[in-house]
């Protein structure tokens, strides 16, 4: 059937983005030059009507792995950035960010090697932070 896909790509140290919509049919409006988006206060207000997602401040327990990267280096790889939910702990439920260790070539091998992707895995505080931009640590 018709379908459409959207693809997106960061670049530079994820301060840039790029994207592109697809189809695998000639699309009529497309081909006519007389598409025109919605004004963006309508998509904007579709967005902000949807559930806000809790971020833990402190993150600490188990946590599912929902999107991740690992940033190279002059050397290969040197850090891992994860995004995930946790599932338990005093935040579960929360999103939370972590890094791996640092120097922790094993951990990076992980998600070179693999796909994290829906791993658990324990996560916990490591840096106090009175500033409220806590860092944890994958473990």
């Amino acid at each position: 059937g018709d379908s459409r896909a959207l693809v997106t790509a960061n670049g530079g140290y994820l301060t840039k983005h790029a994207l592109g919509v697809y189809a695998n049919f000639p699309d009529r409006a497309a081909v006519e030059g007389v598409w025109c988006r919605e004004h963006p206060s309508i998509c904007q207000a579709e967005v902000d009507a949807f559930p806000r997602e809790q971020v833990a401040d402190n993150p600490e327990g188990t946590g599912v792995v929902e999107s991740y990267c690992v940033r190279y280096g002059r050397q290969g790889p040197e850090l891992g950035i994860v995004v995930g939910k946790l599932v338990d702990g005093p935040s579960a439920g929360h999103r939370f960010v972590a890094n791996t260790p640092l120097g922790d070539a094993e951990m990076l091998r992980r998600f070179l090697d693999g796909d994290p992707m829906g791993r658990r895995q324990p996560f916990l505080k490591r840096f106090p932070n009175p500033a409220r931009t806590s860092k944890s640590t994958s473990v």
